[in-house]
């Protein structure tokens, strides 16, 4: 049989032990890390054996060597292929699997099968976009072959898969004497065309640069596609100034260095005094933050509006330390997803008028380095695109590629914490493998241990009148924090356990159900019963809060007069906000040390030459979720994206002037 399809993606073996199998495949071969999926259910409306409807059930474990998926599959319960097989044939290869572009070139290539007399032994579709069917192939050298095409969304479950099976080393450079041809000879390559890289190609092309930039996905967007559209942006921006909002560079500059763990002054400063200029410059891609202000206590604004409060400015201690005022500025799209992607359409459109060249699908390797030691500079970058591989030559390269949160080993490393429960924000390629290549030239990390996680108990914000305590039955924060530096705050906790309590008169549903009712009880003392604290201790934190609370004051945390309500009308409430059980979702924050310019930096301050960090795989403003504010990432990635590239491009047009 020779099917008009491309080669095999897939080898697989049924096994009534998926355990040992995993073991003795991770020892023969190196297959570093297997994704199990029990209990897979194959329903009778949807898939069929040997031309009778078929229920069944398989678990199945995947893993990876290079770009060949491994599959096993342990038949559970129910007559199909898999089951028959190991009776008939007993454990080991089952079939290979030829992937087809789409449901017309299967229905195509059963039909060649058919003429070559293979006939379809099972056959079926399953929820997310796959369908298949098994023909006997016995001629290939396998029993079976399995034809099927999946959707992207299940390709992008598989990529993500793959990328598990990835580790924590760092990959090696390239000689540049080793380099016999180049595909191609530019002054700026750029890898990742998110937000920073976006940024990073239009500012270095529109400097006079030849840029070209490599993408690993289909599309561009990264990370950046994903989200809702808040830039961090302040001292006075037009939204501010038309919304009565007084601001100056040095007081975003005093807040934003109040809220760093260890804060970089120079960024600061010259994200701050640059904040007004950057805000007329993504204006100026062809859109405009609309002129209106959101006053409520949101994630995201519910419409359009421009700007609203999206960090700590209002919550102590940092009241006392800067001047308040709104900085998060959304892009004229609602809902808290996929607004970013129409900056990113911008940029694209952008990017084309000035020249730069972008290729999908393509993705850098390892960097190309000329000389050794402290006198070694990056001289350009491997890439690889299916089975293509060559070599660029670049004066200047950046590293856009995003963070790591989709990197399991990484984060068992580095972020434990959102190893245990949280759901991961991000994309597939968001797999630390920018930060690897960058460590790889002599580059050092910063802040790897530090996360943005979070799951809002708010709207409706009445909720934050109550209060939060941890298992001992003891306040920790202020309840009107945003809402990261109040997850990061109960990470913190024995356990990472903590309860939002409120009673009758301010109890409401929070309008994401992220974060669960347990239960309501008649007496705060039954609650401390039921909830496991201690000592009474729950009982005389309200008693304390309601007392002053009563008087329009909270000497503990300083909530905003607006958040504080004595909780004192029963029965009450406990939501659970404990990590494993309210719906936390997070991602990273740590990556390569830089300049202002973007540079990355040796461990003692040096720079790597014609090497440059951006967006999430660098360490920048955004040290930990304490201090984060929605649009942070997409307002320092913007900003130095741009001063990365326009330095770069400076970089390649002084390594050839005269």
């Amino acid at each position: 049989m020779n099917l008009s399809v491309r080669s095999p993606t897939q080898i697989a073996w049924v096994t009534p032990d998926l355990d040992a199998t995993e073991a003795a495949f991770t020892g023969l071969l190196g297959a570093r890390k297997w994704v199990r999926i029990p209990d897979v259910h194959f329903a009778p409306d949807s898939c069929s054996y040997r031309g009778k409807p078929a229920d069944f059930v398989a678990s199945i474990s995947l893993s990876y060597l290079g770009d060949m998926q491994l599959e096993l599959i342990s038949p559970v319960r129910g007559e199909n292929i898999y089951s028959d097989f190991p009776r008939d044939c007993g454990p080991g290869l089952h079939h290979i699997c030829l992937e087809v572009e789409g449901p017309e070139q299967l229905e195509i290539a059963l039909a060649e099968a058919a003429d070559h007399g293979a006939s379809v032994v099972q056959r079926g579709s399953m929820p997310g976009g796959i369908q298949f069917a098994y023909v006997a192939a016995p001629q290939a050298g396998v029993p079976f072959v399995e034809i099927a095409y999946f959707s992207p969304e299940i390709k992008a479950f598989y990529d993500y898969i793959k990328r598990a099976a990835l580790n924590t080393e760092i990959p090696a450079t390239v000689s540049s004497d080793t380099v016999t041809s180049w595909t191609d000879d530019v002054d700026v390559v750029v890898i990742g065309f998110g937000i920073a890289g976006g940024c990073a190609a239009v500012a270095a092309a529109a400097a006079g640069a030849r840029v070209l930039v490599l993408e690993r996905a289909a599309a561009a967007g990264g990370t950046t596609s994903l989200a809702g559209g808040h830039f961090y942006l302040g001292g006075g921006t037009a939204v501010q100034q038309a919304t009565g909002h007084s601001d100056t560079p040095d007081e975003m500059y005093k807040y934003l260095a109040a809220v760093s763990r260890q804060p970089d002054h120079a960024k600061i400063r010259a994200y701050c005094d640059g904040s007004v200029e950057h805000f007329n410059w993504l204006e100026d891609l062809g859109f405009q933050f609309e002129r209106s202000y959101f006053p409520g206590k949101a994630v995201i604004q519910p419409n359009t509006e421009g700007l609203m409060f999206t960090g700590n400015e209002k919550v102590w201690p940092f009241f006392e330390k800067a001047v308040p005022a709104p900085r998060g500025h959304k892009v004229p799209v609602p809902g808290d997803t996929g607004g970013a992607s129409m900056v990113i359409d911008l940029l694209l459109k952008r990017g084309a008028s000035l020249g730069v060249q972008i290729r999908y699908e393509t993705g850098a390797t390892e960097l190309i380095v000329a000389g050794s030691g402290t006198a070694a500079r990056v001289a350009g970058v491997m890439w690889k695109r299916f089975t293509e591989t060559g070599a660029i030559k670049a004066k200047s390269v950046i590293i856009a590629a995003g963070g790591f949160v989709m990197n399991p080993e990484m984060v068992a490393k580095y972020t434990p914490k959102l190893a245990e429960k949280p759901f991961v924000l991000g994309n597939t390629y968001d797999d630390g493998l920018g930060i690897r290549m960058g460590v790889s030239a002599g580059g050092a990390t910063e802040h790897m241990d530090q996360i943005f996680v979070t799951a809002p108990p708010y709207p409706p914000s009445i909720l934050l009148t109550g209060v939060i305590v941890n298992k001992l039955g003891r306040r920790f924060v202020a309840e009107d924090s945003y809402h990261s530096r109040t997850a990061g705050f109960i990470m913190d906790q024995p356990d990472s356990a903590a309860y939002l309590i409120v009673d009758e008169a301010h109890l409401q549903h929070p309008k994401m159900p992220l974060v669960p009712l347990i239960d309501g009880w008649e007496s705060v003392a039954e609650m401390e019963a039921a909830l496991g604290i201690p000592d009474c201790n729950l009982v005389a934190a309200l008693d304390r809060y309601n007392t002053y609370a009563a008087r329009g004051e909270d000497p503990d945390f300083h909530k905003q007069p607006e958040f504080l309500a004595p909780q004192d009308k029963g029965p009450w409430g406990a939501f659970d906000m404990s990590l494993g059980k309210a719906m936390y979702a997070g991602f990273t924050l740590g990556g390569l040390a830089t300049s202002v310019d973007g540079e990355v930096l040796r461990s003692d301050g040096s720079v790597v030459a014609g090497l440059y960090a951006a967006g999430a795989c660098a360490s920048n403003i955004a040290q930990d979720g304490k201090g984060y504010a929605s649009g942070t990432q997409l307002g320092e990635g913007s900003f130095f994206g741009r001063r990365a590239g326009a330095h770069a491009a400076a970089h390649a047009c002084a390594r050839v002037a005269p």
